[in-house]
């Protein structure tokens, strides 16, 4: 079920997979990006901060697979794994937001990345 604020979720999804998040204009431009990432915490404030922020993590086109949505009475959970290939070959993230929507723009983004993981990760974790 999509929520009422699905339209700002939906672009952003939709850039991540066109590798697109320079012209996304999902963002408020006073919105809060709060980013967990392997080994630290960091924050970024403004829709232009954090298209800079998107465009280092999905500068390729992903396939973004196991899509799981959930509303909230502020805006959306989701998850996913986004997989792609760059110079040092395909990758693949684990990542999980929190997104507060108002105005039909994203307003928060907390984020949860574990990491990008090689092939050869990815077969070690799947065989543990």
């Amino acid at each position: 079920m999509k929520s009422s604020y699905a339209a700002p979720v939906d672009d952003f999804l939709t850039a991540i997979e066109d590798a697109a998040v320079t012209r996304c204009d999902a963002w408020a431009n006073d919105c809060l990006l709060d980013a967990t990432v392997p080994n630290r915490r960091f924050r970024r404030r403004g829709a232009d901060e954090i298209r800079a922020v998107y465009a280092e993590w999905f500068a390729h086109p992903n396939t973004l697979v196991g899509v799981r949505r959930w509303p909230i009475p502020e805006g959306e959970i989701i998850e996913y794994v986004h997989r792609f290939t760059g110079p040092e070959g395909p990758r693949e993230a684990h990542h999980l937001h929190v997104l507060e929507v108002a105005d039909g723009r994203i307003v928060a983004d907390t984020v949860f990345c574990g990491g990008q993981w090689s092939d050869a990760q990815r077969a070690e974790m799947d065989g543990a």
